[in-house]
């Protein structure tokens, strides 16, 4: 990538995401291009199986120049390609990317504050960098009906390390860089994309960092905040903007101290 960008974000969407992608383009990536935020946002999508859905893909990839387009078919095991492959692209291409953001296109995220906050965090504290929402103790789904089956021989531990949950958590650039290598020695036994990442971290020893606790340390006086709203409508997205933005204004244009 040319010029230099904070943080690259890439927003795991299906091919046929539409909506939610353009609700996202209005809202906070128009916001990131508006407010001049220093980041680079791109849409990770898979292969369609339908011809009329790939043409659409096209399409809106020329349009946009927003997509990024990895040649496979979108499916549940294959966010764990996903994954990697969004690590190696960010290290082919965004190698002047100081961080990396993975999230949903259902999320709406407060671009401008978290770019704001990563930019002012002190270079010694890059190196093992993890953010997001922590979630310990999970157990391998043992139900041979549950759609999240795992057979004990895939994943024989009761629990699952800490993994960061998925639709949305931040990496330095030197992290992504310790878990693209060490992926590959380890294979991906479950199909959860943030399960295996915390298996990766674990195996590197990494923390996660509490997104929600960061958040509050750095912005005490909004009780109500964080840097993300997830599982969002098109609609929502649209209103959890507009309060974003709201706050940015207010924030402006409040007193200087």
């Amino acid at each position: 990538g040319n010029g230099y960008k904070l943080l690259l974000v890439l927003i795991k969407s299906a091919p046929r995401n539409t909506e939610r992608r353009d609700a996202a383009r209005r809202t906070y990536i128009s916001g990131a291009a508006k407010f001049n935020v220093s980041t680079r946002l791109l849409f990770i999508v898979g292969d369609s199986k339908a011809q009329d859905e790939r043409k659409n893909i096209q399409e809106e990839a020329r349009r946009h120049r927003d997509i990024l387009k990895v040649g496979f078919h979108d499916g549940y095991y294959n966010l764990n390609i996903k994954l990697v492959m969004g690590f190696k692209w960010a290290l082919q291409f965004c190698n002047n990317s100081e961080f990396l953001m993975s999230m949903d296109d259902d999320v709406m995220v407060d671009i401008v504050t978290l770019v704001n906050d990563l930019d002012a965090l002190p270079p010694k504290d890059h190196f093992q960098f993890v953010l997001g929402s922590k979630v310990e103790g999970a157990k391998p789904f043992r139900d041979v009906e549950s759609k999240w089956y795992i057979p004990k021989n895939f994943y024989p531990a009761k629990k699952y390390p800490p993994y960061p949950l998925g639709p949305g958590y931040v990496m330095s650039h030197h992290v992504v860089e310790k878990l693209y290598l060490i992926s590959k020695e380890i294979p991906a036994t479950t199909p959860f994309d943030d399960v295996y990442c915390g298996i990766l971290l674990d195996k590197l020893s990494i923390r996660i960092v509490e997104i929600v606790q960061w958040f509050k340390n750095r912005h005490p006086q909004k009780k109500k905040q964080g840097f993300l709203k997830i599982e969002l409508s098109p609609q929502k997205m649209e209103n959890a903007w507009k309060s974003f933005e709201e706050d940015l204004k207010n924030r402006t244009l409040g007193p200087v101290l």
